[in-house]
């Protein structure tokens, strides 16, 4: 197998766009947010749930891509890492296991 730069198939394509999303979507909730303790905390914990599910899905299509369609490009195993680990930093933020 040929590894290359950029994905060939289709849910590759959805593993590096969904990955862009969940960076933007992280980027648009830090600004939203704002700095300090005396933000919204239903809207913190509802944009952070978003980010964990588009990580899953980052991570889902990202797999299903490598294993079903013999999928070996750099930028879908690149959005996997980052998938997952937006995914283990939503997880402990939502079980307060951060300081």
């Amino acid at each position: 197998m040929r590894i290359s730069i950029l994905p060939k198939t289709l849910s590759g394509w959805w593993s590096a766009g969904l990955v862009i999303a969940s960076l933007v979507l992280f980027v648009l909730s830090s600004v939203m947010l704002g700095p300090g303790p005396d933000y919204n905390m239903a809207l913190a914990y509802t944009l952070t749930i978003v980010i964990a599910v588009i990580s899953a899905a980052v991570f889902s299509a990202g797999l299903i891509g490598i294993i079903k369609s013999k999928e070996r490009s750099i930028l879908v195993f690149m959005a996997m890492l980052v998938g997952v680990y937006t995914l283990f930093g939503c997880i402990t933020g939502l079980l307060g296991l951060q300081q």
